[in-house]
């Protein structure tokens, strides 16, 4: 049986000048529980993309629907709130709090959110049980108490930290930008298991955006931006 719908892009346009198209994209649906690895050059558009379904831009025209919620009928404030409780993002530059310890830092949506707060209670039984189980997965497991800021840690460690955030609560959205840049091989290949079982544990649609066409083998499907962005091909 088909899954709901959990992304619908219908005739978007976005431009970052009048006379310069980015993005242009006719018709693009992606089911709950899919896992969609998106490539293209750079300047293709690929994390502008992202940015249009974290509802952090609107387009020029055209609809994004997440969760059958069309995000240009929110208010600013209703968007972010809509973020908070159903997307998880993952960004090339971590936006980690530096002054935080990594367990303030992983479990900051579930200050901000409430649905996130819950689903994790119901999946652990506390805060720090499932702060503690991400942390673990992700070979972070002594930072759980430390009281350390979190800029202490290696960039590669900085860059768990913030999946693990990303991944708390189980968002039915998750957004990730080049999230293994700052991994080893053993590390990414870890990284890469945890991300695709936690998505596929809680039936989350994954949409993960990289350079490296070597971690796209796993996913459901693979979106090439220069085949179905013909702004890309035009300019």
């Amino acid at each position: 049986m088909t899954q709901p719908c959990s992304v619908s892009l219908n005739q978007l346009v976005f431009s970052w000048k009048k006379t310069h198209t980015l993005l242009n994209i006719d018709s693009l649906t992606l089911h709950k529980g899919e896992q969609v690895f998106v490539q293209g050059p750079s300047g293709s558009g690929k994390s502008t993309l992202l940015n249009l379904l974290g509802g952090v831009l609107l387009p020029h025209s055209g609809e994004i629907s997440l969760l059958e919620t069309p995000l240009s009928t929110l208010s600013q404030r209703k968007r972010d709130r809509f973020r908070a409780d159903h997307i998880g993002v993952l960004f090339q530059q971590f936006n980690l709090l530096p002054y935080l310890s990594v367990t303030d830092n992983l479990l900051l949506p579930c200050q901000f959110s409430k649905l996130r707060r819950e689903r994790t209670l119901k999946e652990y039984g506390s805060l720090s049980a499932g702060a503690h189980a991400l942390l673990e997965a992700l070979d972070l497991a002594d930072y759980i108490h430390h009281p350390r800021p979190v800029s202490q840690l290696s960039i590669g460690q900085q860059q768990r930290v913030a999946a693990a955030r990303a991944l708390i609560g189980a968002p039915e959205i998750l957004l990730a930008d080049e999230p293994t840049s700052a991994l080893d091989a053993d590390t990414r290949h870890r990284f890469m298991n945890l991300l695709l079982q936690q998505s596929r544990q809680h039936n989350t649609t994954l949409i993960f955006v990289s350079h490296d066409l070597e971690l796209r083998h796993p996913f459901d499907r693979v979106i090439d931006l220069k085949t179905l962005n013909p702004a890309y091909r035009v300019n």
